[in-house]
């Protein structure tokens, strides 16, 4: 787990985990896990990327999951790559394209 007080920044960044992965500090670089799991207050710069991926915090850069789930408290700017995407308030969703981010109507 990735607490709230916690801020890791580091040049080419890598988190990597096998299993779960909370994050609820901030993270500039690139996090993989099993399981990722963005907190309403995690933020992260960089490549998200695990076999299921929830975001309810802020993504600035790409989401990559089997599975992607999208928290009413998400407020990302992410291209998002996914085979399933779940939502917990079935925001519409325009895709991005040429740098404009993604955004909730």
């Amino acid at each position: 787990m990735i607490g709230n007080d916690l801020k890791i920044v580091g040049q080419g960044l890598k988190i990597i985990g096998r299993g779960l992965l909370q994050i609820d500090g901030e993270i500039e670089g690139d996090v993989q896990a099993a399981e990722v799991v963005v907190g309403e207050k995690g933020k992260v710069t960089g490549m998200v990327a695990g076999q299921k991926v929830i975001v309810g915090g802020t993504v600035s850069g790409v989401v990559c999951g089997q599975t992607v789930g999208l928290q009413a408290s998400l407020t990302s700017r992410a291209i998002f790559t996914t085979c399933h995407l779940s939502s917990s308030r079935a925001p519409c969703l325009r895709a991005a394209a040429a740098g404009h981010p993604m955004r909730r109507p």
